[in-house]
This record gives structure tokens, C-alpha cells and sequence, in this order.
């Protein structure tokens, strides 16, 4: 069993127990290029507020000036459509492509690539020849179907809402799944909220979509759909817009306050002391039951949620 995964913006495999980071050879590509770039023209800022341009580490060669590449992240992966490829989704400050590796080889394939492309969520149908995936636009974000390599993606879904991780029924080929929550805005237009995202289903080509499940009090994310026709999903406490804090909780939070600053402080010093002399002030601050609290709590799908509930 082979996992890609994507964390912090970089792509991971785990192959027989091994994890190791794919490497872009196209990324590598446009850093060192726009490095290059930088390091040719550096020496036309001149000096800056009075002061030299260069610095000590870039006068002694450790350095230098602009030497700061440009962001390039792994926005989306999916498995490709022959045994061993991936297909990944690349994005830069500019411009934006969809790519293809190979696991034996190691080598990378540009689909292709284009400004202001930037797509998530990329989902390839289980015959190979078509492709699913969440784009972005000034007034949310929205599903788009295209050819099996991620070109000529066409947004298939439309509104004034956030849609989210397609992905395909395996028993139904024109069926896509995925999770939307409609944006709330003010008086004057800007957004301000969403409201509880729910699970709808889509026939990409009668364009007859319905919604397969909804709750008032809870997001439903990440739909897949297994072989045997399983819903699967993420459930996460809904909080609505404006949620208003009830007296005895405010009266709570005036009385612990004192000894809520006290823990942090003295947990700030426990910290100050583990990392400079290695040896913690306090045997409770730290151990199993610590890690356990912390594994508790989690950011999901943007919001921090007490996992035990």
C-alpha cells in the first residue's frame, strides 16, 4: 500500500513503511531561476533608508542580496491513472500547473501550466479519463471537470458558496460528491460567514444535482463514497455567525482568569526551562497525560475542535 499525502505545502510518500519527500524537479527549477534573477539585480537597490543594500553575511559570501525564493506549494494530489503515477497540482506566486510523477522512475511530466491557475482537491475518475477538482474565483470556490491529465477544467457548479473535495461515485461514472456551504455576507456585500456545509451529489451530464445529507447544527466535509455504496464524511460541530455567550459563561471566565494567567505563566517558565536545561519545573507538565490532553484538540478543516466529542 502506497500514501500520498500533503503537509505544510510538500508532498510525501509512504512506500513499505519509508517516508520520503517527492521533489519537484520544476519547482527546483523556478527557485533557481528566480534566485538567479534576484542575484543579478540586487545591485540596483542601491542603499536603502542610508544604510548599505549589503550585508555583512552577503559582503563575506554567506549570503546573498534577494536570496529569498519565491513560494511554490503542493496544492492537491490524487493517484494517476496507470499503477505508480501521481498526479499533483503546483502552484507558484504567478502561475499554476498540473503535473504527473512517476514512483519508479522518479521523473515529472508537466501537463501543463498557466497563469493564475490555482486548483485543489484533484480527483481522478476511476476510468482514468476524466478529472475533478475545487477552483477558486472572487466569489468563492467551485467545482470544475476536465480531461483526465486536469486540462480544460469546466466549472460545473455555480453560486455564492464555498464548494469543496469532489470526488467520484465508483458505481455511478458521471456522479460527483462533494461538500458546500453558502457565504454570508453583510449589507454592504463582503463576506462574513458561512453557513453549515452539506453534502450534495452531481450528475455531470444531466447537470441534475441533490442534496444527500444535512445538518443545522453540524459541517459535513470530505465526501467519498466507497464500492459498496457507504457514505463517508467528516462531522464537525457548526458554529453559526454571531453565536452569543450566554452571562454564566462570561462570569466563568472573570473568575478563572486569575488562575488561567497563573498556568500559562508558569507553563511559559516549565517550556523556558526544558529547552535550555533540559529538565522540566514541573514533573506534571509533561508525560503521557499531557500528550493525551493535546491529542485531544485538533484543527479540522480550519477550526480547532475537541476530538473527544
Amino acid at each position: 500500500m502506497r500514501i500520498a499525502y500533503l503537509a505544510t505545502g510538500k508532498l510525501y510518500l509512504i512506500d513499505a513503511g519509508q517516508t520520503t519527500e517527492i521533489r519537484s524537479a520544476f519547482a527546483q527549477d523556478v527557485m533557481d531561476r528566480s534566485l538567479r534573477s534576484q542575484q543579478r539585480h540586487a545591485w540596483k537597490g542601491g542603499e536603502r533608508d542610508g544604510k548599505s543594500a549589503y550585508s555583512n553575511a552577503m559582503l563575506w559570501g554567506s549570503q546573498q542580496p534577494g536570496d529569498q525564493a519565491p513560494p511554490i506549494r503542493f496544492e492537491a494530489v490524487s493517484r494517476g491513472a496507470a499503477p505508480g503515477e501521481l498526479l499533483y497540482v503546483l502552484t507558484t506566486e504567478s502561475i499554476g500547473g498540473v503535473f504527473e510523477y512517476d514512483i519508479t522512475s522518479q521523473s515529472e511530466t508537466r501537463m501543463f501550466h498557466r497563469e493564475n491557475f490555482r486548483a485543489t482537491d484533484l480527483a481522478l475518475h476511476p476510468d482514468g479519463q476524466r478529472s475533478a477538482a475545487t477552483v477558486f474565483s472572487q466569489h468563492g470556490s467551485h467545482i470544475a471537470v476536465g480531461e483526465g491529465d486536469g486540462r480544460r477544467l469546466v466549472e460545473v457548479t455555480e453560486g455564492d458558496a464555498l464548494d469543496g473535495a469532489p470526488s467520484w461515485d465508483p458505481k455511478h461514472g458521471s456522479r460527483v460528491i462533494f461538500h458546500t456551504a453558502g457565504i454570508i455576507r453583510n449589507g454592504h456585500g463582503h463576506p462574513i460567514g458561512t453557513g453549515p456545509a452539506t453534502i450534495e451529489s452531481l450528475d455531470t451530464e444531466t447537470g441534475e444535482m441533490h442534496t444527500l445529507l444535512e445538518s443545522v447544527s453540524h459541517d459535513l466535509l470530505q465526501p467519498k463514497i466507497d464500492r459498496e455504496e457507504n457514505l463517508w464524511f467528516i462531522r464537525r460541530p457548526y458554529e453559526a455567525l454571531g453565536k452569543r455567550v450566554s452571562f454564566w459563561e462570561m462570569l466563568k471566565d472573570v473568575v478563572l482568569f486569575p488562575f488561567r494567567l497563573i498556568r500559562a505563566i508558569v507553563l511559559f517558565f516549565n517550556t523556558f526551562s526544558l529547552f535550555f536545561a533540559k529538565k522540566p519545573l514541573l514533573n506534571s507538565a509533561g508525560g503521557p497525560k499531557r500528550q493525551e490532553e493535546e491529542l485531544q484538540r485538533m484543527v479540522l478543516w480550519g477550526k480547532l475542535v475537541d476530538a473527544g466529542k
